[in-house]
């Protein structure tokens, strides 16, 4: 009976030794933010965690497992952090100064350090074979970029056009592709004409034989690793040591980087300014660049030549009106007579925006005479079809013509011309048709 219960107590006991190793396992989550594919972040992160793993291990006396969780976007990856789903994060530095901005309790563990810094580069890249060969150039191109919360991807790339003269205004048309290697790989097919990217992605893309080249470059400050809101402090300098002490070569294959540095919230105050600034980007630029022909010697933009106001009730020929491009036509000439150049545009290019031959002038801003309703307008040969063309009229003018404006521009017969937007500096423009 007594060996009976040595044994028992014996068997228990080791019970307990073998549940307790697992039991006092430290499990911590990494998170990621989808900035490249997940399936390649995995693989790139890996490795690295298996060191932090081991040494962080060493350190503490007790087993440590850090498993990945990868966000779908920047968006989450923030929240996920900001709120204690996730034990400690590498970010872009965008991307933490939001986090930073929703939780004040974050902490920074270490920054990455590249060539012996804490600075790398972002790149505007453009197709291998295109003829851009300066920044001033990409007015009127096209442009990719990033997540419209990344570092580089945006920020950084929209603070660097614009401190070359090139706002969104300038550009044909951009979008946010979201993920740096999409970036790179839409600009390599002539889907964009330039787009920004980080260089350590960029460098991926040209190894795979993505044809792009670098137009042009611009500083970032190295991505940090933070830990959340109340980690316990002795799991933090774990971690911490762990980053700053290693020096392996996996590391520097993975992260493109050769270690790490501590690191500072005040590191990031730069960022922060092109953040709270990137709102001018958007606006309307004051001045453009050296090459554009509406500058001026003195840098100023050349303003359009003003517009005389017309007095209500004057007619076209005793009108003093400078409208560029548009001189005064004599009574009783039509279209097709007059010499004509629009904003560029002749007369031939605008014929489709000319009333037919025939059909009555349309000067919006006249009131309607309910005396006269039920005429119809004539649809003239070759032109629009009667059942189109039918509506009532007063004077020339449908009574589904705008309100009475004040100034409005009489026309002479002969002539159709409609008051359009007001030219800059102008009260009144007018288009003649």
């Amino acid at each position: 009976m007594a060996r009976t219960k040595t044994l028992l107590l014996t068997a228990a006991l080791a019970s307990l030794l073998a549940a307790g190793p697992a039991s006092a396992t430290i499990h911590l989550s990494f998170g990621l933010y989808t900035s490249n594919k997940p399936t390649t972040m995995v693989r790139q992160f890996r490795p690295v965690l298996d060191i932090l793993e081991a040494r962080a291990s060493e350190t503490l006396g007790t087993p440590v497992e850090i498993r990945i969780q990868v966000a779908k976007d920047y968006e989450q990856g923030i929240e996920h952090l900001a709120s204690g789903k996730v034990d400690f994060s590498r970010f872009g530095p965008a991307s933490y100064i939001e986090a930073k901005r929703a939780n004040s309790g974050l902490r920074i563990l270490a920054m990455e350090r590249v060539r012996g810094d804490k600075v790398f580069y972002g790149i505007i890249a453009v197709a291998k074979d295109s003829p851009i060969s300066s920044v001033q150039q990409l007015r009127g191109k096209s442009f990719a970029f990033g997540n419209d919360q990344s570092t580089i991807g945006r920020f950084l790339s929209q603070l660097y056009l614009r401190n070359h003269g090139i706002y969104s205004a300038d550009l044909s048309r951009f979008e946010y592709l979201g993920r740096h290697d999409t970036v790179g790989t839409a600009v390599g097919a002539g889907h964009f004409d330039a787009g920004a990217l980080n260089e350590a992605t960029y460098s991926k893309l040209v190894a795979k034989g993505v044809p792009i080249r670098e137009l042009a470059r611009f500083p970032n400050v190295t991505k940090p690793w933070i830990a959340r809101e109340g980690l316990p402090q002795r799991l933090f300098d774990a971690l911490r040591h762990a980053l700053l002490t290693t020096e392996d070569e996996i590391v520097t294959a993975t992260l493109k980087a050769d270690g790490f540095v501590p690191g500072e919230d005040s590191d990031f105050a730069d960022i922060r300014a092109a953040i709270e600034m990137n709102d001018k980007f958007f606006e309307t630029p004051a001045v453009v660049a050296s090459d554009d022909p509406a500058r001026e010697e003195d840098g100023s933009i050349e303003s359009a030549p003003e517009t005389a106001a017309v007095e209500p009730g004057t007619d076209w020929p005793d009108a003093d009106i400078d409208v560029p491009g548009i001189r005064e036509i004599p009574d009783g000439t039509g279209w097709a007579e007059a010499d004509v150049d629009v904003g560029g545009r002749s007369a031939t290019s605008m014929a489709s925006d000319a009333a037919p031959a025939g059909t009555p002038a349309s000067a919006p801003g006249q009131a309607p005479d309910p005396a006269a309703a039920g005429n119809a307008v004539a649809a003239p040969e070759g032109g629009v079809a009667p059942d189109e063309a039918k509506a009532p009229v007063t004077d020339g003018v449908a009574e589904s013509e705008p309100p009475p404006a004040d100034d409005a521009v009489r026309v002479p017969d002969g002539v159709s011309a409609a008051v359009t937007e007001p030219v800059t500096g102008s009260d009144t423009a007018v288009r003649v048709q």
